[in-house]
């Protein structure tokens, strides 16, 4: 009895990994802030990273692309992220909004880094 739930658990487990860090990993997405002082101005990374490695390089990449010398950015790394919501309304159901204010995508994320 007890080794038959040992093997479920096991099993379990193993389909998990499988699951979730071989055929559906998280991807990571970037969020470079220029001015650390104000997180509401930000760039969000055009595509999702493999690794937080990577996403932390793409921020590398912004501040020396813009010649900052400086320690006033800041950069967020988002895993597993999704459209927020209330942006995902706006944009099905109110489009000319997300152009008259000029809104950038909001995203809601399982995990963030920096």
């Amino acid at each position: 009895m007890i080794g038959n739930i040992v093997k479920v658990a096991v099993g379990i487990f193993i389909l998990h990994f499988l699951w979730t860090k071989v055929l559906f990993p998280s991807k990571w997405l970037g969020f470079y802030y220029p001015d650390a002082g104000n997180l509401m101005k930000s760039i969000q990374s055009s595509q999702e990273f493999k690794t937080l490695d990577e996403c932390r390089n793409w921020a590398e990449e912004m501040a020396d692309s813009q010649g900052r010398t400086d320690t006033n950015w800041d950069y967020e790394c988002g895993k597993g992220c999704k459209l927020a919501s209330d942006y995902k309304d706006l944009s099905e159901n109110h489009p000319e909004m997300i152009r008259e204010y000029n809104l950038t995508p909001s995203y809601v994320c399982d995990e963030t880094l920096d």
